[in-house]
């Protein structure tokens, strides 16, 4: 596992994926929800290193941005709470699971712009680590917080 700013010939620019020893297909509602913070974090510091301004966010998490919003339908599709959700076409959703979409999406950011700003002390080692080297492994962020 690495975490890297240097860009991918797709054009990616610091991309990170995680792959679990444990992956599986199932996952519970909280491992769900888990990845959808892991998905906004990115936006999420950046938003915090802008000082709280929407207006100078940049583009670059627009792919996380896009994967999250899938995760958060498939979360409201298959919560206890999506029984009526369960079409196989977006746009024959009612209109109350946008609204459920746009709550659950309040609610996800705001979690975890509240971790990033509890954690910004590592995210800025982890930043100035990563300017430093362009990539780290693992091991390497374990070393870093021990």
């Amino acid at each position: 596992d690495v975490i890297s700013i240097v860009p991918t010939t797709s054009h990616v620019k610091g991309f990170t994926m995680s792959y679990s020893k444990n992956d599986r297909s199932l996952l519970a509602l909280q491992e769900i929800r888990n990845r959808i913070c892991i998905l906004l974090a990115g936006r999420a510091a950046e938003y915090l290193y802008l000082g709280e301004k929407e207006e100078k966010i940049t583009t670059g998490c627009a792919d996380d941005l896009q994967k999250a919003v899938q995760m958060m339908k498939h979360y409201l599709k298959t919560s206890t709470n999506g029984i009526s959700y369960n079409h196989k076409n977006d746009n024959h959703l009612p209109p109350c699971f946008h609204d459920d979409l746009q709550t659950l999406s309040t609610e996800l950011w705001e979690e975890t712009v509240a971790i990033c700003r509890e954690n910004w002390s590592e995210l800025s080692i982890l930043a100035d680590s990563l300017t430093e080297k362009k990539w780290i492994t693992k091991d390497e962020i374990e070393m870093l917080f021990a």
